[in-house]
Parts: structure tokens; C-alpha cells; sequence
């Protein structure tokens, strides 16, 4: 079944092209194809892909990798594997980030702390672009927190000490820092662990509550500027992560997780759904005819 899906997916690139591209054996000039483009745009034949049934494409989009949506059984798996990652480098298919730390001896001589350094490394261009931001102020008895939302094109990096607590987020793609907030840190809480959402827009840190086998889940709306805290039974919390389409958030450690849902059933289903029309939009495969976009849509 793999290997009709991966040939399948291979042919629907060479296929579900439109037609209207200049053919490479054509006895028509130019010309008139450039004018047929025109006039008639999305004059194209069906491709192999639209031959299949509505209930076959359906079957086959189960099996493809989505950005901006995953089925729960791909949820958890993508989070148990993070799970065994402890360090503060991420590796994706397209590079790496990692949080280091630079120090500057006429910096510390000074009094003056050091930089974190969020790197961005790229396979196809072979560049680095570095992010910096000066250290807390007390980072010498610090716990730090760097994670990445679920595509890669932000990350969060959460600096815990006994005087407060710090929030930064950035955005790797236009390699600025898009938010930044701090507050007293509560001497009975602890962060154990941090999350952001795909869009950027939500961060979720769980916090041990001293004497308690319960932790506090607190998800911070950006844009409402509002805050949820939940009591969650889960005592120390390895990771906390949002969906691709931040519709849950798992907590989980060793013995177990926690699921907390952000939207009904209903928009949950609506946001999970997988069609094979909407993976080619997303990949930019097929050009669809106005009849298709109203139907997408």
C-alpha cells in the first residue's frame, strides 16, 4: 500500500500539472499557445489523479504528511519521539536550530551577561543566521527551556530563575524576535517544560506545584492577551506540545501524558481533515479552475 501512495504522489506531480505549459514536442507556435493561455487559462485535461474516486484520493491523503495538520495517532508519535530529546538543538529535514551562549570576557568583567545565541542552519543554502539576545539578568542560576513550534519557523525560548521568569519568541524565517514578556517568578512554581503553537499566536508552560502531585498548565493567548491555567494530574512534566493545528496540547513524561483539547469535537474534525485536493494546494502541485477553488474553499 506504501509503495501506491509514494508512486501515486510521483505521478500526481507529473500529471496533475496544467496542460496549458509549452509542450516540448508541439507543432503550434508559441504564439498561440501564449494566446490560448489567455484566453482560456484553466483548459487543461484530467489528470491520472482526477480519474480515481472521491473515496480513493481520500484514502490516499491519510497517508501523506500535512504542515498544518496531523492525526492523533501522528501527534503522539511525532511528541514520544521528542520526548528522548533533552538537548537544545532541533534538527529538521531542512537543517537544525540550536540555542547556545556567548561569552564576551570585557562583557564579564563588566558585570555585563552574556548573549543567547539562537542559530538557524539551512542544508540547501549552507548559511547560519544567528538571533542574539542578552542573557537574563540572573542566568547564572537559570533553567532554560528552547523548543520549536511543530514546522520549524518559530521557537520559544523561556528562561526560568529564582528572581523571574523571562519569554521570548522569534521568528526563524524573518529572523527577528516577535515577543518578549517577563514576570515574578512564584517561589511554590517551577517551569518543567514549554510549548508554541504552529501560528505563533499561543505558548504553553506547565509548572510543578510544590507538595502536589498536580501541575499548573498555563496557555497565554498573545493576541487576546489572555491567560488559561489548568490543574492537570501530572507530577513532573517532560514536555508539553501543540498539534500542528492547535487544536490539543499533550503533556507527558515517563509513566504517561495528558491530552487538554483547544476546540470542540466539530472544529477539531474540521481542522483535522485530510483531503488530497487541499495537500496539493498546500504544496502547490495542481493549479485548480474557479469551479474547483468554490469547491475547496
Amino acid at each position: 500500500m506504501k509503495k501506491l501512495i509514494l508512486s501515486l504522489q510521483f505521478l500526481s506531480m507529473l500529471f496533475a500539472l496544467p496542460c496549458s505549459t509549452y509542450p516540448m514536442f508541439d507543432s503550434k507556435k508559441k504564439e498561440d499557445i501564449e494566446m490560448n493561455r489567455i484566453i482560456s487559462p484553466y483548459n487543461h485535461k484530467p489528470s491520472l489523479i482526477d480519474k480515481l474516486s472521491g473515496s480513493m484520493q481520500d484514502r490516499i491523503a491519510q497517508y501523506l504528511s500535512f504542515n498544518d495538520r496531523e492525526s492523533d495517532a501522528e501527534f503522539f508519535k511525532r511528541t514520544q519521539s521528542l520526548l528522548k530529546n533533552k538537548e537544545f538543538k532541533h534538527v529538521c529535514k531542512n537543517g537544525y536550530i540550536e540555542l547556545t551562549m556567548e561569552f564576551n570576557f570585557f562583557k564579564d568583567f563588566l558585570g555585563f551577561q552574556p548573549d543567547n545565541i539562537v542559530k538557524v542552519y539551512s542544508h540547501y543554502t549552507k548559511i547560519t543566521n544567528m538571533l542574539r539576545i542578552p542573557c537574563i539578568s540572573s542566568w547564572r542560576n537559570c533553567r532554560k527551556f528552547f523548543e520549536c513550534a511543530p514546522h520549524f519557523s518559530k521557537a520559544i525560548l523561556l528562561e526560568d530563575s529564582d528572581e523571574k521568569t523571562r519569554v521570548n519568541m522569534f521568528d526563524l524565517i524573518a529572523r527577528k524576535r516577535i515577543y518578549t514578556e517577563e514576570w515574578k517568578r512564584d517561589d511554590k512554581l517551577l517551569s518543567d517544560a514549554v510549548a508554541l503553537s504552529s501560528d505563533g499566536t499561543k505558548f504553553a508552560l506547565v509548572e510543578k506545584i510544590e507538595d502536589s502531585w498536580d501541575s499548573l498548565l498555563k496557555i497565554k493567548d498573545i493576541v487576546r492577551n489572555e491567560i488559561e491555567t489548568i490543574i492537570i494530574p501530572v507530577g513532573l512534566a517532560e514536555r508539553v506540545d501543540f498539534n500542528k493545528q492547535g487544536t490539543k496540547i499533550i503533556i507527558q513524561n515517563k509513566e504517561g501524558r495528558y491530552i487538554h483539547p483547544l476546540a470542540d469535537k466539530q472544529e477539531h474534525a474540521l481542522k483535522t481533515e485530510k483531503t488530497l485536493a487541499a495537500y496539493f494546494r498546500q504544496k502547490g502541485i495542481r493549479k485548480q479552475s474557479p469551479q474547483q477553488d468554490q469547491n475547496l474553499s
